[in-house]
């Protein structure tokens, strides 16, 4: 049986850390290149109140004309494409190189199925300051209703009951 003692030749963990970092071990996701089949990953938030379900996309840079919305029934589709990023710089100018480039250029295609029917003829969307805001009225039959219950014979209470109605 061997005994291990440490030696000068150990490395402190922040060490192999940094050697892996150096080692370019761990890298950025890579953005996909322009004509290439690969699509882009749009973020997304959804939530929803009583009367309405909203999508909420990340799309910076992106002009409103270049973004696809379909709706079918519970689902939502939103696809488009960035087909460039604004350096500020000439297209020409060869005096400078990438380091890190992260912002995505390519296709995307997102679809969502919603908890509900949606009420297309009263939906909407819009782009402010890069973020993509779509606003899916429910269907009447499906927004969520109150019903009151009013207490029985010698009952002295009444109580309130939300019911969410489903398709």
């Amino acid at each position: 049986m061997q005994h291990w003692e440490s030696t000068d030749e150990t490395m402190s963990m922040s060490e192999a850390l940094a050697a892996i970092s150096d080692e370019k071990f761990v890298q950025a996701p890579r953005s996909p290149r322009p004509g290439s089949a690969q699509s882009v990953a749009l973020a997304l938030d959804v939530l929803e109140t009583p009367e309405v379900f909203e999508i909420h996309a990340s799309v910076p840079g992106l002009a409103p004309e270049a973004i696809d919305i379909t709706v079918l029934g519970d689902g939502v589709r939103i696809a488009g494409e960035q087909t460039t990023i604004d350096t500020g710089r000439a297209t020409e100018e060869s005096d400078y190189r990438w380091l890190v480039r992260e912002r995505h250029v390519g296709r995307f295609d997102r679809s969502v199925t919603l908890p509900g029917p949606i009420n297309v003829n009263e939906a909407s969307a819009e782009s402010r300051d890069g973020v993509l805001v779509i606003t899916l009225p429910k269907e009447p039959a499906f927004r969520m209703t109150t019903i009151p219950v009013r207490a029985g014979a010698g009952a002295a209470s009444s109580a309130v009951v939300e019911i969410a109605q489903s398709r």
